[in-house]
């Protein structure tokens, strides 16, 4: 079967499109043909499916757990330890200004975990253990589970100082050889769940600092308005929104005050965010 950029129709790609855009939220230029095409020709090689016209046809036939496949497939996205390290120094600031307090941490676009993690290691460093906990969220399956087995190969080290390798980081040994995870104090307190940004959200927070890093920039303007309203209610006051470096929520909403780019406070009496 050949399914080359050129062998998606303008019809199916508008269509599959769409149902991301539906269920996710996502929205996805023209010039994502090619992407589409990487990232979804085996899932229509394993269906038996010759053409993105007849994997539109099967994802229209109701089958959410193929929804929920090719969900995980377009949103995946590259991550890494301490990406944007600037925002961690932000969070430990922040944690030290009350040591004794529990903080309540969310990662709202989980992806593989090594955001989560990240934010883990620093917090288990400046608090100690039973003094934060972590929920992590993402509309991908196969990102959860990854997440919660916690498990990364021992090249991703790189991007960790040496101090947290050695204090937090345990490297396997046997058929884990060549991969590490951590103490188990951090793992404890990192909670990872399936959920939708773009759908009510229930049974989580309030939280004290709520990261939501490098997802708005997928939406546009009226989901990203839809998605900071339902996330607001679940920040406590003076809490943390911590978006990332290439998106802003100026404009957004009169409860956040900016502290630096990217970087905001939830406050019943803050003015607009500015950029």
């Amino acid at each position: 079967m050949n399914t080359h950029c050129e062998d998606i129709s303008d019809a199916a790609f508008r269509g599959i499109s769409s149902l991301l855009y539906d269920t996710a939220g996502i929205q996805l230029s023209e010039h994502k043909k090619t992407m589409m095409v990487t990232r979804l020709r085996k899932r229509l090689l394993h269906l038996g499916l010759d053409s993105f016209d007849g994997y539109l046809s099967y994802l229209r036939g109701g089958n959410k757990d193929e929804l929920q496949v090719m969900l995980d497939l377009m949103s995946t996205n590259e991550t890494y330890f301490f990406r944007e390290a600037e925002h961690f120094n932000v969070l430990a600031k922040e944690l030290r200004s009350q040591p004794g307090k529990h903080w309540r941490i969310w990662c709202a676009a989980l992806s593989s975990g090594e955001e989560a993690y990240t934010i883990g290691m620093l917090a288990q460093d400046i608090l100690g253990t039973d003094r934060w906990s972590l929920v992590g969220t993402d509309i991908s399956s196969r990102m959860v589970s990854k997440a919660r087995r916690a498990i990364y190969p021992e090249a991703m080290l790189e991007k960790v100082p040496e101090y947290y390798r050695k204090h937090f980081c345990l490297c396997g040994r046997g058929e884990y050889s060549g991969y590490f995870t951590f103490i188990p104090e951090i793992r404890a307190a990192v909670d990872c769940r399936l959920m939708n940004l773009t759908k009510p959200l229930a049974g989580i927070g309030p939280f004290d600092i709520v990261f939501i890093r490098n997802v708005l920039i997928y939406f546009d303007q009226p989901t990203k308005e839809a998605v900071i309203g339902r996330i607001l209610p679940l920040v406590a006051k003076d809490g943390l929104v911590i978006t990332g470096h290439s998106e802003s929520l100026f404009g957004i909403s009169p409860h956040l005050q900016t502290i630096q780019p990217s970087v905001y406070r939830y406050s019943p009496q803050a003015r607009t965010a500015q950029v």
